[in-house]
C-alpha cells in the first residue's frame, strides 16, 4: 500500500488523479475505486484499489469541469452520438477526430463520471468520441471501446455512492456492448483483448461453456452485474441491463445489423438465448441465496427460468432447491417465496410436483386457519386439519382464488423462526 504525497492545490490534487487514471489505458486495467474516511489523507493506492477521499474528489471534479467545457468549446460542429451523414465534412470530421484525442478532455470526463455517475455531457462526449474514431483505423476504435469497457467496469463495481445504480452508466456500457456486436466481425474478434475473454485462471467447471466466447462475455457480464447488486441491493437498473444485454447476444451474428428477423432466425436466436440462459443461472441462483432478501435478484432468476425454452427439468430443479432452501433455514422474507409462487403459477406446477412443496403448503394454509379462523365449537383442530389437506387435494395445487400464497408461506416461516409454532411433520399423530 503506498500514499501518495499530499497535493496542496485543486489543480494539484486534480493532476495526481489524472495520473493515477493514466495508468490504465495502456491494459484496461480494472480498478477499484473507494472513498476514504477522514484521517487517511488524499489518496492511497493499493492495485487495484484507488482511496480517495471525498474533499479531495470534490476538488478535483471542479477543475476538470472547467477544463471539459474550455476545451469541448472548441468542437467544430454540434453533434450526437449518431451523427447524421451530411452534417460534417470531412475537413470537420478530422477536425473533430483532433478534439477528441485530446487527453486531457478524456482524462477530464473520467475524473467528472467519478464524482457525477449522472453526467449526461461527460458521457455523450465519450460517445462522440467514438463515434469519431470509428473513421479511421478499425482497431484504434475497438481499443477505445474496450476502454470505455474497463472504464464503466470500474465505476460500476466499485462501492462508490451511485455509481453501481446509475441508470446513465449502464446505458452507456450497453451502448458500448451495441458497437462492438455492430462490427462487421465476429463477437470472439470484437472482444478479443478485453477482460471479457481472458483466460479463466485455475480448474475451470463446463470447459465446453468457456471456449464458447459469447457464453464467456455473457458470464462476465453477469459477473459485473452481480459485484454492482452486492453493492446496491435492488438494482433493478443492473438486471434490466442484463436482461438487455443478453437480448442482443441472442441474435444470430448473421442478422445482428438487420432490423427484420426471418422466423427461422428469430427460432435460432431463442435457442441461443436458452443456452446463455443455461450456461448463467447456476450463478445466478447461488447468488440470490446470498442475498435473499433482494428481489431484484430473484425476479432476474425468474427471467432465466423463462428463457430456458423447453427445459422443464432444471425449472424444477432450481424451484426445489429454492424452496429446500427456505425451508431449511426458515426463510421468512418474501422475494424468495414470491420468487417460488410466481415460478410455480408461470409455468403451470403443482404442489407434488415440487419435493416436500405439498406438505409446506398444507402446513402454512393450516397455520392461517389457526391465526384467522381460531379453534371455536364449530371448528375444532382436527377440522382444521381436515380443511388443510382437502385445500391442498381439492386445488390440486393449483391457482388459488388470487390468494398470495407466499403470505402464508412467509408467515408460516416467521412463526416456525420466533418459536410460536413446532415444526411439523407428516409422522405427528393426527390427534396431536
Amino acid at each position: 500500500m503506498s500514499s501518495s504525497p499530499e497535493p496542496n492545490t485543486d489543480t494539484d490534487i486534480y493532476t495526481s488523479l489524472t495520473s493515477i487514471l493514466s495508468t490504465r489505458h495502456n491494459t484496461h486495467q480494472i480498478l477499484d475505486f473507494q472513498i476514504l474516511p477522514p484521517g487517511f489523507g488524499h489518496f492511497l493506492r493499493h492495485d487495484p484499489a484507488i482511496g480517495i477521499s471525498k474533499t479531495a474528489l470534490v476538488q478535483a471534479f471542479v477543475v476538470a469541469r472547467r477544463q471539459f467545457f474550455s476545451l469541448s468549446s472548441q468542437h467544430p460542429y454540434p453533434t450526437t452520438p449518431h451523427p447524421s451523414p451530411d452534417e460534417p465534412t470531412l475537413d470537420t470530421r478530422a477536425a473533430a477526430a483532433s478534439i477528441y484525442d485530446n487527453p486531457q478532455t478524456l482524462r477530464a470526463t473520467e475524473v467528472i463520471l467519478l464524482l457525477d455517475s449522472e453526467h449526461l455531457t461527460a458521457c455523450n462526449w465519450r460517445k462522440r468520441r467514438i463515434c469519431a474514431l470509428k473513421q479511421q483505423q478499425q482497431q484504434h476504435y475497438l481499443d477505445a471501446l474496450h476502454a470505455d469497457l474497463s472504464f464503466t467496469t470500474s465505476l460500476l463495481r466499485s462501492p462508490l455512492h451511485r455509481h453501481s445504480k446509475s441508470p446513465t452508466l449502464w446505458h452507456h456500457r450497453k451502448w458500448i456492448i451495441s458497437q462492438l456486436l455492430a462490427v462487421d466481425i465476429s463477437p470472439a474478434e470484437a472482444f478479443r483483448g478485453s477482460h471479457h475473454l481472458a483466460e479463466p485462471s485455475g480448474d475451470v467447471e463446463g470447459k465446453a461453456e468457456h471456449d464458447d466466447p459469447i457464453q464467456r462475455i455473457v458470464a462476465y457480464e453477469v459477473s459485473v452485474v452481480l459485484e454492482a447488486g452486492a453493492h446496491h441491493p435492488n438494482n433493478y437498473y443492473a438486471f434490466s441491463y442484463l436482461r438487455e444485454v443478453m437480448g442482443l447476444f441472442a441474435k444470430p451474428v448473421s442478422t445482428a445489423t438487420t432490423t427484420a428477423m426471418t422466423q427461422g432466425a428469430a427460432d435460432s436466436g431463442n435457442v441461443l438465448l436458452a443456452r446463455l440462459a443455461r450456461g448463467v443461472i447456476g450463478t445466478v441462483h447461488a447468488w440470490c441465496f446470498s442475498h435473499g432478501r433482494d428481489i431484484s435478484g430473484w425476479s432476474f432468476l425468474l427471467f432465466l427460468l423463462e428463457m430456458l425454452g423447453d427445459d422443464d427439468a432444471l425449472r424444477k430443479q432450481v424451484i426445489a432447491k429454492t424452496a429446500r432452501f427456505g425451508r431449511n433455514v426458515l426463510w421468512d422474507r418474501e422475494g424468495l417465496w414470491m420468487f417460488v409462487d410466481l415460478a410455480m403459477a408461470r409455468f403451470g406446477l403443482v404442489e407434488g410436483e415440487v419435493e416436500g412443496f405439498e406438505e409446506l403448503e398444507r402446513f402454512a394454509y393450516r397455520y392461517h386457519l389457526d391465526e384467522h379462523v381460531g379453534t371455536t365449537t364449530t371448528t375444532t383442530e382436527d377440522d382444521q386439519k381436515v380443511a388443510a389437506v382437502e385445500h391442498v387435494d381439492d386445488r390440486g395445487g393449483g391457482g388459488d382464488g388470487g390468494e398470495k400464497r407466499w403470505k402464508r408461506w412467509t408467515a408460516y416461516m416467521a412463526a416456525l423462526h420466533s418459536g410460536k409454532v413446532i415444526r411439523m411433520t407428516t409422522a405427528q399423530p393426527a390427534g396431536k
